[in-house]
């Protein structure tokens, strides 16, 4: 019984194939083309791609551990100079910025083994205001330092 329903289904496939017929020339497609479907414009993330800023200036958090500083000891007084800038816009941008020279962020002098005088320029979350000259590489820039807007100190030459 199941031999015949399977050759009777086997039966009607065949016929049913060879009733379909071919194109009649190649141009012709037998297959129906389906509409494209439309993708939307890729949109690029905000944090991907670094604002332009080219000649403005701009105020940002300092993340020192982003930055890079050194520090000096010279007969046993410390300085901490800054050789870039890790700038905060905000939550979800950041840039880099490469200072002309190096700033001061930290003088310590002593006094034998005691610190006499603590003289503090630049410290971490510091709001900055920086010119930015050109762009190095994406989220990277040749800039200057122009005042520490949280302690009131200016570093431009007048």
């Amino acid at each position: 019984m199941f031999q015949k329903i399977l050759f009777v289904a086997l039966l009607v496939c065949c016929s049913i194939g060879c009733t379909i017929e071919a194109p009649e020339n190649d141009d012709e497609e037998s297959i129906a083309l389906t509409p494209a479907v439309p993708t939307p414009p890729v949109v690029p993330v905000e944090a991907e791609c670094p604002p332009e800023f080219h000649g403005e200036f701009i105020s940002g958090e300092l993340n020192r551990s982003g930055s890079e500083f050194d520090r000096k000891v010279i007969n046993q007084n410390t300085r901490i100079y800054y050789y870039t800038l890790n700038l905060r816009l905000n939550d979800s941008t950041s840039i880099n910025v490469v200072l002309k020279e190096a700033v001061l962020g930290l003088f310590i002098q002593r006094d034998g083994i005691k610190a006499a005088k603590t003289e503090t320029q630049i410290e971490d979350e510091d709001l900055l205001l920086v010119r930015l000259d050109h762009l190095v590489e994406p989220g990277t820039w040749k800039g200057v330092l122009i005042k520490n807007l949280t302690r009131n100190i200016s570093f431009e030459e007048e």
